[in-house]
């Protein structure tokens, strides 16, 4: 039987003894993005399939599974992650969740507020894979399956 790799694990040593094992996760092609953008950008991807998964669901429990999720991919608090969102779009918990629903809901538009504050947090040291990242993002956005009440 040929063998064919099924996942990667990353292995942490800390000072203390404590050994964690993590697995080693794709990040969407944010590698190069800075850590603010990159966190946003996931929420949103998590947002897209938890939506699509729970059509019924309103954002906010979408948004707090995101908020979650990768806070535990990033080995971060879910307030580090808040903070972020606050400090990079300048928007409450609950502005973030009302934008990026209508984002979805209208298939991010020209001129949408969430989509150019996106742009507009995107930093100068890492400004074009932000941008990009951005970019892929909101074309997931406009191509996302909706699903159908049958």
């Amino acid at each position: 039987m040929r063998k064919s790799l099924i996942a990667r694990y990353e292995v942490l040593v800390f000072n203390t003894g404590e050994i964690e094992f993590r697995p080693i996760t794709d990040d969407g092609g944010y590698t190069k993005c800075s850590s603010s953008i990159r966190q946003i950008l996931l929420i949103v991807e998590s947002v897209l399939e938890y939506m699509e998964d729970y059509p019924e669901r309103n954002i906010h429990f979408a948004v707090v599974t995101a908020v979650n999720q990768v806070a535990a991919t990033e080995s971060v608090k879910q307030s580090t992650v808040h903070s972020k969102i606050l400090r990079k779009l300048g928007f409450s918990m609950q502005e973030f969740k009302d934008h990026l629903r209508d984002c979805i809901d209208n298939r991010a538009p020209e001129g949408d507020v969430f989509v150019n504050t996106l742009f507009n947090s995107c930093v100068s040291r890492t400004k074009t894979a932000d941008e990009e990242g951005v970019r892929k993002v909101v074309e997931k956005i406009r191509n996302r399956h909706v699903p159908t009440e049958s």
